[in-house]
C-alpha cells in the first residue's frame, strides 16, 4: 500500500523503533482494522514479538498519522494508548 507519513508519525516512529517496513508489513497484513475518530482507521498486526498500531487518514493515498505499540492481545479499545511490551 503507498502512504504518506505525517511528521508526528516519523518522528514518533523513530522514538519507538519502529521501521517503515513494519508499518508497510502492518498496512499489508492488518490483523485488525477499526474505525477511529475523524475518519481514521487503526490497523493492528504482529511484527515479531510485538504488535503493532499505525493509525491512517482513509484518503487516498492514506497518511499515517502515528504509529504506537500495544499490548501483546493486539487489543484496541477506541482510546490512544500505548504500552511498552
Amino acid at each position: 500500500m503507498q502512504v504518506e507519513y505525517s511528521q508526528h508519525a516519523v518522528q514518533r516512529m523513530a522514538s519507538r523503533g519502529i521501521p517503515r517496513a513494519a508499518v508497510h508489513q502492518v498496512l499489508d497484513h492488518p490483523e485488525s482494522v477499526t474505525p477511529s475518530y475523524r475518519d481514521r482507521l487503526v490497523y493492528i498486526a504482529p511484527v515479531g514479538v510485538r504488535y503493532v498500531a499505525v493509525v491512517c487518514t482513509t484518503e487516498s493515498p492514506p497518511t499515517v498519522v502515528t504509529v504506537y505499540l500495544v499490548g501483546r492481545e493486539g487489543a484496541y479499545n477506541g482510546l490512544h494508548h500505548e504500552r511498552a511490551l
